[in-house]
């Protein structure tokens, strides 16, 4: 379920263990846990399509890539 926080997403990553959660994009951070798949351009959680941004695809391919099957 989406969580609505009145607090900038730099500042909620900061707080949250890089382990579990990845930015994938200026308006979305994700939990690893939960995404069903990816491709270069974009990650589906719970059946929700989102896009990685260009900033973080790099970073993002990276960290989804080495995650354990």
């Amino acid at each position: 379920n989406p969580v609505l926080h009145r607090e900038t997403l730099t500042s909620l990553e900061k707080q949250l263990d890089p382990k579990v959660f990845v930015r994938i994009h200026r308006s979305f951070l994700v939990n690893k846990d939960l995404i069903q798949s990816f491709s270069k351009s974009e990650v589906i959680v719970g059946g929700t399509t989102l896009p990685i941004g260009r900033t973080y695809k790099k970073s993002t391919l990276e960290i989804l890539e080495d995650r354990d099957p």
